[in-house]
């Protein structure tokens, strides 16, 4: 997709170049100061930022609206777009037939947040008073599930529509569960 926009794009744009150069030189004096290094590396920066104030001020008023707690909101719904790319991607290579692949990206994952970023923040903890890494009984039983469910559905090695339906039913009940089980 990146290689054809860039095939019909790149020729329109710079016939455009050329008409600019040609009738607003000035504006070609701006443009190359626009592509200096600094603002190429802070304007993504920049649009991030600005990306995420906006995500996260639609998913509170979205939360309000649809009376939701934040812990619901931060377990399903701040999972599912911060990962939306990777289950996308998989999804993607299944359908595709290359489904090992699409099995290993979520799994990659989820050793990812295991590996560093659950220790890191039990490290991070112990600088705050109110931020004790405690779980209630509902949260360790989805743990252990996340753990135990994969694993048995893909103890052969490979997976099947039935494997995929179990663990999408398990997400399900996890999620009526935890919408009832409300903040701490």
């Amino acid at each position: 997709m990146l290689l054809s926009l860039r095939f019909f794009s790149l020729p329109r744009f710079t016939s455009l170049l050329s008409f600019a150069e040609k009738y607003w030189p000035w504006l070609i004096v701006i443009w190359s100061r626009l592509k200096s290094p600094t603002l190429m590396t802070r304007t993504p920066r920049l649009r991030s930022l600005v990306s995420a104030e906006t995500l996260v001020g639609t998913l509170q008023a979205f939360a309000d609206r649809a009376d939701l707690s934040e812990f619901f909101v931060a377990v399903f719904i701040v999972a599912i777009i911060g990962n939306a790319t990777e289950h996308g991607s998989a999804v993607l290579l299944a359908r595709r037939g290359r489904v090992k692949l699409g099995v290993e990206i979520p799994l990659a994952s989820s050793a990812q947040i295991a590996g560093l970023l659950i220790p890191l923040v039990a490290l991070i903890s112990w600088g705050f008073d109110p931020m004790a890494l405690s779980f209630r009984p509902i949260e360790l039983v989805a743990l252990g599930g996340a753990a135990v469910l994969p694993a048995i559905v893909l103890r052969n090695g490979g997976t099947t529509r039935g494997g995929g339906a179990i663990l999408l039913v398990a997400y399900t009940v996890l999620a009526v569960a935890f919408y009832f089980s409300g903040d701490r």
